[in-house]
């Protein structure tokens, strides 16, 4: 596993409804340890990959914006993992 990417995977048949609570539930996670851990500035995360079939996202931290250390982002993602 990558240390500063993050991926939420649903397996079989996702219905849109249920992919949409999934990815806000995902992100609320993200945003939360992010806050935690970069302080109120937290860290802007961007989309790097998107799979049809079942549903796999890949989320990693946005390039040209404010960012945090990349120990830092590694203690999130493995905080999410």
């Amino acid at each position: 596993m990558s240390r500063d990417t993050l991926t939420l995977v649903l397996s079989g048949e996702v219905p849109l409804a249920q992919f949409a609570e999934a990815i806000g539930h995902f992100a609320d996670l993200v945003k939360a340890l992010s806050t935690e851990v970069a302080g109120p500035a937290g860290v802007e995360w961007e989309i790097s990959d998107l799979d049809t079939g079942s549903a796999t996202a890949v989320i990693n931290q946005s390039p040209g914006l404010p960012t945090m250390s990349p120990s830092r982002v590694w203690m999130v993602t493995r905080r999410v993992s």
